[in-house]
């Protein structure tokens, strides 16, 4: 449990009351005891790592079967407490999501209380305002320049420091046939298959690749382009510290189509829910001709949208 958390003391409190206290059963031995918090901790483990929402109820209903016997106030307090938020602290309802912790903002916070507000807890709050909007952001500024320019090197995470010596292995008439234009490149390992790299404001942004969009890393093909074309890295949106690497396979292509496909799906709803309104706003104001010129516009195009879903009623009515 985290120090101080309000969620993991009011659990505690409404679990057990006021009165904590620690039981211990002589009967079980510090093997057995280990024993059992192993066997908790797999499948607690295998719940929390479900890879969707389909092995999550599957990986559920063997926790059921075997604490319902074994132990069922654990059981129970897991029913009851943590069953009903399992799309906050599962996996399975968090594809493609970059950080599955907070460790990572603590990390910066205690960087923050070391370096910048010195351990102290006695600051006034214009102070930390001061040091944050002048101090903090203003190196935060500095350091990304410094790297911009070339006076300051990247520091590079352990998975990066591999795609960087892979990009680099190859020779140069090698490395400039994998790139065909700036913004597109050869993938390394599939034939016919080429990643886009965008560029915006002179530097390498982001690349379409399963390993950028999933694991949110440099990758080879941006270290590549950077070698090729001499175009300054952008690093601004992606994290310095290490982290889990997701392994790719060739199905994250398809996947991160079909990712873009729902993207794109829920767009378009929001905007023609977002006209319907307005157009049952302005119908109120309409005169009969208006309403007339619009019947005609409406009709025009659900005859497109008709035509979008089934070619067929266009050759039909060519016909």
């Amino acid at each position: 449990m985290i120090d101080c958390s309000v969620t993991g003391m009011d659990a505690i409190l409404s679990m057990f009351g006021t009165e904590v206290q620690v039981l211990i059963k002589s009967s079980i031995s510090t093997a057995d005891s280990k024993a059992l918090r192993k066997k908790a901790r797999v499948y607690l483990s295998s719940l929390m790592y479900a890879k969707n929402p389909e092995e999550f109820d599957i990986k559920w209903n063997e926790f059921r079967q075997c604490y319902l016997v074994e132990d069922i106030l654990f059981y129970t307090y897991m029913l009851d407490y943590y069953y009903p938020k399992r799309e906050k602290w599962s996996k399975a309802w968090r594809e493609g999501v970059q950080f599955h912790t907070n460790n990572l903002i603590e990390s910066w916070h205690n960087q923050l209380k070391t370096h910048y507000l010195k351990r102290t807890r006695k600051h006034r709050i214009d102070y930390i305002v001061w040091v944050l909007t002048q101090v903090v952001d203003c190196a935060y500024r500095k350091s990304i320049l410094q790297v911009f320019h070339g006076f300051e090197d990247f520091s590079l995470t352990k998975e990066e420091k591999k795609r960087h010596q892979t990009a680099y292995e190859l020779d140069d008439d090698t490395a400039a046939e994998y790139i065909s234009i700036v913004d597109a490149q050869k993938s390394f390992k599939k034939e016919n298959v080429y990643y886009e790299i965008a560029v915006r404001e002179g530097v390498l942004h982001s690349c379409t690749c399963p390993d950028f969009y999933f694991n949110r890393i440099l990758c080879k093909h941006i270290f590549l382009c950077n070698r090729v074309r001499d175009i300054p890295l952008y690093r601004a949106s992606i994290s310095r510290l290490a982290q889990p690497v997701r392994p790719i396979n060739e199905a994250d292509n398809d996947k991160i189509e079909e990712i873009c496909l729902q993207e794109l799906r829920k767009n378009i709803i929001s905007k023609i829910t977002s006209s319907v309104d307005m157009l049952n706003r302005t119908l109120l104001n309409m005169t009969p001709d208006q309403l007339e010129e619009c019947n005609q516009a409406t009709q025009n195009l659900n005859n497109i949208l008709q035509n979008v879903i089934d070619p067929r009623n266009a050759v039909r009515k060519q016909k």
